[in-house]
């Protein structure tokens, strides 16, 4: 069985189409679910001014200010949030039950928050400490896509693992924590930042190009043609709209460099 016999074999040309098929259905529907989604994520950074001070210089005691007891723990904190997704978080999205709250972990307080800057002003969030200094909660009008808020937080714990955010979003579930120098670690694997199921899709564009071009001629060439291009816009389309991952915004990247 030669080459001539192979591309003349209808079986040839059906494969053609159905890898052509495949790449469209994959494409759409990663396009689809990833159109527009609510995504709030956080990233924690932090810088240790001291640690376990009690045992190495038992005669001295630092107090912070509003704080009562002694403090031998001090961490300040730089905690970004921001929507990473393209849907507008709203403020009747956060659950009641459930609302935004930043915590520390057993034992640690919160010594000062600071709203230290603001994507959006027009996003009016906020934040308060409660009366035991241990959760900070926080509240905005919307966030749109890329808006967000960074907080400085001194606490008196020991790194980053200390704060967290917890709370719901419908549409969204909990925040998700993110490294900082990873950006934004994504849930689906990406190639050079496309989603994987876009470039297997391309993969498949290009076999059934491949796969067609042997059988191009004058009778067929308007049908193929319309259909390749039809396969191809549709995997164009889809890889623009998630080429570009999710990044900390850039106003407010640079209070996250600037504590490191």
């Amino acid at each position: 069985m030669n080459l001539t016999s192979i591309i003349q074999n209808p079986w040839f040309a059906i494969s053609g189409w159905i890898i052509g098929a495949i790449s469209v259905v994959a494409t759409v529907i990663t396009y689809v679910m990833s159109k527009r989604e609510k995504r709030l994520v956080y990233c924690v950074t932090s810088s240790m001014i001291m640690s376990n001070l009690q045992s190495r210089l038992p005669s001295l005691r630092i107090t912070y200010e509003g704080h009562g007891e002694p403090v031998t723990d001090l961490t300040v904190s730089r905690m970004v949030i921001w929507n990473a997704g393209k849907d507008t978080i709203k403020r009747e999205d956060t659950v009641k039950n459930s609302p935004l709250t930043i915590l520390c972990k057993r034992g640690v307080h919160v010594l000062d928050v600071d709203v230290h800057s603001v994507s959006s002003i027009a996003s009016n969030i906020d934040v308060k400490l409660n009366r035991d200094k241990t959760a900070i909660h926080l509240s905005f009008l919307f966030l749109e896509h890329d808006d967000g808020v960074s907080l400085q937080i001194v606490h008196t714990g020991v790194g980053s693992g200390d704060v967290f955010l917890l709370g719901h979003i419908i549409g969204a579930g909990e925040p998700r924590r993110v490294n900082f120098h990873d950006e934004l670690v994504p849930r689906r694997i990406r190639i050079f930042g496309v989603r994987l199921p876009n470039v297997l899709s391309m993969m498949f564009f290009l076999a059934s190009v491949c796969i067609v071009a042997p059988m191009w001629s004058s009778e067929t060439s308007l049908g193929y043609s319309v259909y390749l291009l039809l396969v191809l816009f549709v995997n164009i389309l889809s890889v623009l709209a998630n080429a570009k991952p999710g990044r900390i915004p850039r106003q407010l990247r640079s209070e996250m460099i600037a504590i490191q």
